[in-house]
């Protein structure tokens, strides 16, 4: 099970997932239910790209904690995960994990693994899960183009931001006024000057060219 797509850096990520039971009595696809954070055995492992050795967090060892509400995130003591159940009876096998912010802004990864290998003991199937780890937030609606820009020009004679250029052409095409040889665009208020362009002639123009 997948589906996940963070950005490098982000903050109280909730990773549900899948585990799968083992025993040959059970469908392939059936939900191993009943693991809790002190189930003997557990292992959850995460690497990401650029790292040569993976954090791992061990029933054993005492560094995988509960959640108390799942849905909602509570940073992990430090080297510690957090683990729990779902609903075995509706989503059989789904579990939620927890980790601490660091795990997900490893300078330069691109993505992260996680893996709770196969215990015999508790019917546990190895379950692995890759997470790209991208530079943008997919879940921003900015980045979406669904919310209000802020308003902006470049300096002339420099590049504009994607943003910048937008707003350059709507105020050149929607918002401008002609005098003599220079014509004037204006920002939405249709009163501030946001460029100025200089024509090559005031009655027959066939160019321009930016000048503020």
């Amino acid at each position: 099970m997948s589906g996940y797509w963070y950005k490098n850096g982000q903050q109280g990520a909730i990773v549900r997932i899948k585990l799968n039971n083992s025993t040959a009595a059970t469908p392939t696809n059936a939900g191993v239910t009943g693991l809790t954070n002190a189930s003997t055995g557990l292992i959850i492992g995460t690497i990401t790209d650029v790292e040569a050795s993976a954090t791992a967090y061990t029933q054993a060892g005492g560094t995988i904690q509960t959640i108390a509400t799942p849905g909602t995130y509570a940073a992990p003591s430090a080297s510690n995960c957090r683990f729990v159940q779902l609903d075995s009876t509706n989503f059989p096998g789904w579990y939620e994990l927890q980790f601490l912010n660091t795990r997900f802004a490893v300078s330069g990864a691109k993505t992260i693994g996680i893996c709770i290998p196969a215990v015999s003991g508790l019917n546990l199937a190895q379950q692995d899960l890759v997470i790209p780890l991208t530079d943008m937030d997919p879940y921003s609606r900015p980045w979406q183009f669904q919310s209000q820009m802020t308003e902006g020009y470049s300096v002339n004679g420099t590049a504009s931001t994607p943003e910048q250029a937008l707003f350059e052409l709507k105020s050149l095409l929607q918002n401008k006024a002609i005098s003599g040889a220079t014509l004037t665009s204006y920002q939405i208020n249709g009163s501030t000057t946001a460029m100025t362009f200089t024509l090559n002639s005031a009655s027959t123009p066939t160019s321009l060219l930016r000048a503020s």
